[in-house]
């Protein structure tokens, strides 16, 4: 079990939240990296400032990430953020500026893409390049699932109208807010937000918005509304109590949204499927560490005590054509072929055992609140983009 806090979906940078300072109007004399990568979206930067104009240390997080990247000439940042229409894409794109920032610290040459890069297609986030590789990264943030994104994509369709000039701020209850795979959990979940959906409108218009900010409650989803300078309003920040999340609840959304990113690759032709593909994970939820992605990506160990033999393990023809590809070593550290007495749970293999879209994925990156980056490698992908070289990729 772990405890998944307010900071845990709204702030991006690692580590401890923002802190706050009281002052009503953004200097960004003071913070020209960012106010350079806002440049093409103006739309964006006053959602910003309407949003965050009171937290300094969220200013100075973004400068900060911007100006690094501008000093590591990694391409593409201003085309990125302009691609932002909305708050929850422009914090996905934080995500991606963070995974470039490791990169890019890592020496490699890292070029943001923009949403249309592939026309037809759908794109990948960045092109990264070394001396011997070139890469798609495909970036994902462990966050809500689809019965919050339901309410907020309601809100802004809503809020999107002169007379509705509102930032709208969410807290979800724990039940919205624990993430789930299986089919009729999503269904009850979804089911709630419809019915939140549905009652918005006659309740906003019943509310007290005279004196702000007001709040209300709609089946224990608390909205908090905010006036706003821009002509139109919007959704803002969505945030979570402090509760206890089930360890396996994110093993579950980890394995599930790997292989849906795994997904994309299948689309490509050509030269793009010659390129190596990593799916990087930003996991904001703090505690969650390397030993949850081997969880959900390889499974779960057993440990055989005293001096009773190992059960007898069919490796299958995956595994055997890993270890002809110089994989042995790893295989047998991650105890997928047994290593002494701890073997690999028949019953509780992987995404990368158990899914075979997986194999369009080179390896997964992850990235911990607490500021640590994680590389699991998949000795499983198709031939062509699966090297044994991939373990060393973050080492500088």
């Amino acid at each position: 079990m772990q405890k998944l806090a307010s900071t845990d979906m709204i702030w991006m940078g690692g580590g401890s939240s923002p802190s706050r300072q009281n002052f009503t109007m953004v200097d960004w004399s003071r913070i020209p990296h960012l106010e350079w990568a806002l440049q093409f979206n103006q739309d964006m930067r006053q959602m910003l400032e309407c949003t965050f104009e009171q937290n300094h240390g969220y200013w100075t997080y973004l400068d900060e990430l911007v100006g690094f990247l501008r000093s590591k000439n990694v391409g593409g940042v201003q085309e990125k953020i302009a691609d932002a229409n909305h708050l929850d894409k422009f914090y996905s794109a934080v995500s991606e500026l963070e995974f470039a920032r490791v990169l890019a610290s890592k020496g490699k040459k890292v070029t943001l893409l923009t949403d249309d890069f592939f026309e037809n297609r759908t794109s990948p986030d960045m092109l990264v390049t070394d001396s011997s590789r070139e890469a798609y990264v495909e970036v994902k943030r462990l966050t809500e699932g689809r019965a919050s994104h339901m309410i907020v994509d309601f809100l802004r369709s809503y809020l999107n109208h002169p007379g509705r000039r509102y930032r709208v701020d969410i807290t979800l209850n724990e039940e919205l807010s624990i993430p789930v795979t299986k089919r009729e959990e999503r269904e009850a979940r979804e089911k709630i937000a419809q019915s939140v959906i549905e009652r918005f409108p006659s309740i906003f218009g019943a509310a007290d918005l005279t004196s702000l900010p007001s709040s209300f409650e709609i089946e224990g989803i608390r909205f908090e509304v905010h006036p706003t300078k821009l002509q139109r309003g919007y959704p803002g920040i969505t945030q979570t109590p402090v509760f206890e999340v089930p360890t396996e609840k994110w093993a579950e959304k980890l394995a599930e949204d790997v292989s849906e990113k795994a997904k994309k690759r299948q689309a490509w032709t050509g030269e793009h499927l010659r390129k190596y593909y990593f799916v990087a994970v930003d996991c904001e939820q703090k505690y969650l560490d390397e030993d949850y992605v081997d969880l959900s990506l390889i499974g779960s160990t057993v440990t055989q005590w005293g001096n009773m033999p190992l059960p007898t393990m069919n490796l299958g023809t995956d595994i055997q054509h890993a270890i002809k590809r110089g994989w042995k070593t790893f295989l047998e550290k991650k105890c997928i072929v047994p290593s002494g007495t701890t073997y690999l749970d028949p019953a509780k293999k992987g995404v990368l055992l158990t899914d075979p879209v997986t194999r369009n994925v080179s390896a997964v990156i992850a990235r911990f609140a607490k500021g640590t980056v994680y590389l699991l490698p998949n000795p499983f992908a198709f031939d062509e983009i699966n090297d044994v070289g991939i373990q060393a990729y973050l080492e500088q």
